[in-house]
């Protein structure tokens, strides 16, 4: 059933009846004594069988060693079909052109797969015209065309492809209407309202030229033992800003707006957020072996690229690194965000502190992150309040990208943030931000896997952030979280009217008092795509602790500012620009 609604000028209606009924899923409010969780509790559980999730990853891996047979696919996690569900798209590869693999492909070898989430939290896989054949990289999802049905659009080693969702649970190849199968190689992409005209614009991170005719032979030639190739022998390729016209086409306009860098650029990942607190969206590119690029939105869509002056452009020691995953967000709590960028092995995670609005400085061993990630190979990153204490956690899936390392698997990671516990107990002796607390996070990260994206969504919808890990060569993990449900907690949908319909860009803060009168705040931001190739559902994820009640606030991009006021605790909310709450529902029952 689809509505409509002349309040926002868009599909389907946010009347409260429909979202309760159809946005949001059901559950039942259950009462529970105010407390704080111990540290060191956050706990996950692999359901990826018992939810119906039977994808297994196929890279074509093969004697000739071609490079994109390395990168994996990525993981998408939104809510396609509006029923308040998230649903999960999963980007599988295939074989690299005519080469034989060592592994003979099953029949649906190199088909991405799109499962539908069901009421009962298992998943279903659908035929919805999405199930794209092209060697896949990654997924990201936006409603381009402010028509109330969130698009998808897939990069590949290859043609991209757009789907238009239909809003009848099928989806339409727009790819050559709107011109956007661009053939490069292309990795992570990330929707964002670049010019705050109200739709949500494009930018695709492009890898490097690789091609049957330059693939060169690696390894030790003299007794045949091939290996794959580094990415320093190849050039790198400009990537893609592709700006919306309102909805009904693109162009691309990274040339003009001077974000076409072939020379530095060999981009894995990307994330758009208001990296120096001016109410632009910015962007963030994680580059493979040259410096990462900081693009600071100057307004009428043209950017600064500031990568070395704003501190966050480069390494630990002043040089280059792997960057491979990105994601951002305010792990400190001053209202600034820090930038987490994965790398290769001996190339610790890059922690970027803001320092002030617009400039960093790296800081991941002082942080907790750099001694324990410098022997990683981490690919995806994600930020999200995993505990719901009131600050986000920090997620890595690593793995090597060499089949012939000795720690080709490696075990995937989890930092505890532990800035609230230094404010509750005004403990400074609390010397780390981060605590890694992998081995007691569950079996999932105690196994060694070869691991590339990541993405963060809501398996039964009772408001804890559960996680989704792809694999090279295996089945992906739905990893459900089991945390202790002492702590409170609140789930945000954001909908802009003015503002692009996905909310993209929009800050929350969110204020909690204690009985001293000491107020603690967080802030958060919609984002469209971080981590590596993948993108987490569009819901923030608020930890409140021993809080029962909190204030919030909306800026909205552009800079309009809404203030929603105070709320209960352990509800999801619709929130849409103007209009403030229009829908909420309790939260599942804790455990």
């Amino acid at each position: 059933m689809q509505l409509y609604d002349s309040v926002t000028r868009r599909r389907p209606a946010w009347t409260t009846a429909a979202v309760l009924a159809i946005t949001f899923c059901v559950a039942q409010p259950v009462a529970r004594a105010m407390s704080w969780q111990e540290q060191n509790s956050i706990r996950f559980v692999d359901v990826t069988a018992a939810a119906g999730v039977d994808f297994v990853h196929f890279s074509g891996r093969s004697a000739e060693k071609h490079l994109p047979e390395t990168m994996g696919g990525g993981v998408l996690w939104q809510d396609f079909d509006g029923d308040g569900r998230g649903d999960i798209y999963l980007v599988d590869s295939g074989p690299y052109e005519d080469v034989v693999p060592f592994v003979a492909p099953g029949p649906a070898a190199g088909r991405n797969v799109y499962y539908r989430a069901a009421p009962d939290s298992s998943y279903r896989a659908s035929n919805a015209g999405i199930g794209d054949r092209g060697f896949g990289q990654g997924a990201a999802a936006a409603d381009f065309d402010g028509d109330g049905f969130v698009d998808l659009y897939v990069t590949n080693y290859g043609a991209d492809v757009l789907y238009r969702n239909n809003g009848d649970g099928s989806f339409t190849n727009v790819t050559d209407a709107f011109g956007l199968g661009d053939e490069r190689w292309g990795t992570s992409a990330a929707w964002g309202d670049l010019d705050l005209d109200g739709f949500a614009d494009l930018y695709v991170a492009n890898y490097l030229v690789y091609t049957q005719e330059n693939a060169r032979v690696c390894g030790d030639v003299a007794n045949d033992l091939r290996g794959y190739c580094t990415p320093d022998l190849f050039e790198g390729v400009n990537d893609i800003l592709y700006r919306n016209l309102g909805g009904a086409g693109f162009a691309d306009v990274a040339a003009t707006a001077a974000v076409a860098n072939a020379l530095d650029g060999k981009g894995l990942g990307v994330v758009i957020a208001d990296l120096d607190r001016d109410d632009l969206p910015d962007l963030y590119v994680a580059n493979d072996a040259t410096r990462n690029f900081v693009y600071m939105n100057r307004g009428q869509m043209q950017f600064e690229d500031v990568g070395l002056m704003s501190g966050a452009g480069l390494g630990v020691q002043g040089l280059p690194q792997s960057g491979m995953g990105v994601d951002a967000g305010d792990l400190d709590g001053d209202g600034l965000p820090e930038i987490g960028v994965t790398n290769y092995e001996q190339q610790p995670v890059n922690m970027y502190r803001a320092l002030a609005p617009g400039f960093f400085a790296e800081d991941s061993f002082s942080i907790g992150l750099g001694g324990p990630t410098a022997m990683m190979l981490g690919f995806g990153i994600v930020f999200v309040d995993a505990d719901g204490d009131g600050d986000p956690d920090v997620f890595i899936a690593n793995g090597h990208a060499l089949d012939t390392a000795a720690r080709y698997a490696q075990p995937n990671q989890v930092f505890l943030n532990q800035r609230q516990e230094r404010w509750r107990k005004n403990d400074v002796a609390i010397a780390a931000l981060l605590r890694e607390v992998s081995a007691g996070a569950g079996a999932a990260f105690v196994a060694a896997s070869v691991s590339r994206g990541m993405a963060a969504g809501d398996i039964d919808g009772d408001g804890w952030p559960d996680l989704l890990v792809s694999n090279i060569d295996d089945a992906p993990q739905l990893l459900r979280n089991t945390t202790s449900r002492a702590n409170h907690r609140l789930v945000l949908r954001l909908r802009g009217r003015a503002a692009n319909r996905d909310g993209f860009g929009a800050r929350v803060v969110v204020t909690t008092t204690d009985a001293d009168g000491r107020e603690y705040e967080q802030h958060l931001e919609s984002k469209s795509s971080t981590s590596y190739v993948s993108q987490s559902v569009n819901e923030l994820y608020v930890g409140l602790g021993g809080w029962q009640r909190a204030d919030l606030r909306v800026r909205w991009p552009g800079g309009e500012d809404e203030r929603i006021g105070v709320v209960d605790a352990d509800q999801a909310l619709l929130i849409i620009e103007g209009l403030g709450v229009v829908a909420s529902r309790p939260l599942g029952a804790p455990e």
